[in-house]
């Protein structure tokens, strides 16, 4: 029971900790001219303004073109409590990160049904973990807590996705329920970004595909068709205009290589995807996903800011990825499908994002579903120690945690 109060506990600190980071915010808005809505540190794009302005205009009926449903939802707020507040926009986005929390404790829970014997503690133990690394996590504090963005509702729809998806594939009961409940997810979910959705069904497809493999030859035999299939297409269909994004594989180079040449400057990467050579293309790509996983990358350091980001994320990510191999051993296939969601959407963002900032506002949905995995393998790896002797249905017993699944 104690783990249990322990986070609790910590999941009121985290967010008594966003909410007085937010209020800050906003009172130092309001003194520096942003009228409560943003507080742009290290420059940034007017997305937090743009969603004040377009909500404003929603919420008096006046016609706007918007390109998610966040504004129609501040819109709603604001007709709702009868007066435009971005303190009230504030406390909603603050309700987002509860919402978020509970989609990462029903991750957290999920991943430890599949073990036997169920530990009392342990999920809560793990959850305590979990809680620790996004209360440090300076990019997710700042993404939900210092402009009104869609991010926090992004990440919150991305990781429940990700979560029914596994129950999906792993639970039998309810089956239809969490069908309809995914579906529901995933379309809130591309209205707010359209390939965020695309991402959650591609990686559940991935993973579908990808288990029915036994043999590790096969595996690799699939994998190494899927390349040269991914290579022909670069070669010869890199103009095709896929289906729901609407785009090409050229248009989505393009449109990079097009944010480098009009928003350039220290926070880039400097990473050109448009390649002539298909070679050239596949190294860039990878410098790409690693850049956007954990970047910035020390070649990339140009500033303060980018500096700050490699202390406060580079380099813990960094670790948690070692500890991530170093117990890849006890690795359960739910856990292989939360990392297979993170890596496809890192290599969604990879394909279109050179910018180190807009990689540190989009990267949290991966990394969440990452940390659940690295505190649950954090939690089983210490075993009796972390654990000790648990009271369990008939008195006490040892609780034992497999070393292999």
């Amino acid at each position: 029971m104690k783990q249990r109060y322990v986070a609790v506990a910590l999941a009121l600190t985290m967010t008594l900790g966003y909410s007085i980071v937010s209020l800050g915010a906003y009172y130092m808005s309001l003194e520096t001219g942003f009228y409560g809505v943003d507080l742009p540190l290290f420059g940034g794009g007017g997305d937090a303004m743009a969603n004040w302005e377009d909500g404003i205009r929603i919420a008096r009926g006046e016609s706007t073109e918007v390109f998610s449903t966040y504004p129609v939802f501040l819109g709603a707020l604001f007709a709702l409590i009868g007066r435009e507040s971005a303190l009230a926009a504030r406390i909603a986005n603050l309700l987002g990160l509860l919402l978020l929390l509970l989609a990462v404790r029903a991750g957290v829970n999920l991943s430890w049904s599949f073990e036997r014997p169920l530990c009392g503690e342990a999920p809560w133990t793990s959850m305590a973990i979990v809680l620790v690394c996004l209360t440090l996590y300076a990019g997710l504090v700042m993404n939900v807590s210092i402009g009104l963005v869609r991010d926090v509702w992004i990440y919150w729809l991305f990781v429940g996705a990700a979560v029914l998806g596994g129950r999906i594939l792993f639970i039998r009961d309810a089956k239809a329920t969490n069908i309809v409940l995914l579906l529901l997810v995933v379309y809130l979910l591309q209205g707010l970004r359209v390939y965020a959705a695309v991402s959650v069904i591609a990686a559940l497809v991935i993973y579908r595909l990808f288990s029915m493999f036994k043999s590790r030859v096969s595996l690799l035999a699939v994998m190494g068709c899927l390349l040269v299939f991914a290579f022909v297409f670069y070669e010869y269909q890199i103009g095709l205009r896929l289906p729901v994004v609407n785009m090409s594989l050229r248009d989505a180079l393009n449109y990079r290589d097009l944010a480098q040449g009009v928003h350039g400057g220290g926070s880039q990467m400097g990473i050109t995807l448009a390649q002539d050579n298909v070679w050239l293309f596949a190294l860039n790509y990878c410098h790409s996903f690693v850049g956007n996983m954990v970047g910035p990358l020390p070649w990339h350091i140009t500033s303060v800011p980018t500096a700050l980001a490699f202390f406060l994320e580079a380099m813990p990510m960094t670790i948690v990825l070692s500890r991530l191999w170093r117990l890849r051993h006890l690795l359960s296939a739910f856990h292989v499908y939360l990392i297979t969601q993170a890596a496809v959407w890192i290599g969604l963002v990879a394909l279109t994002n050179d910018n180190l900032g807009t990689g540190v506002r989009l990267r949290p949905p991966a990394w969440i579903l990452l940390l659940v995995v690295f505190a649950v393998l954090e939690v089983k790896a210490s075993g009796r120690r972390m654990l000790g002797t648990l009271t369990v249905a008939g008195g006490e017993a040892e609780c034992e945690i497999p070393r292999r699944v």
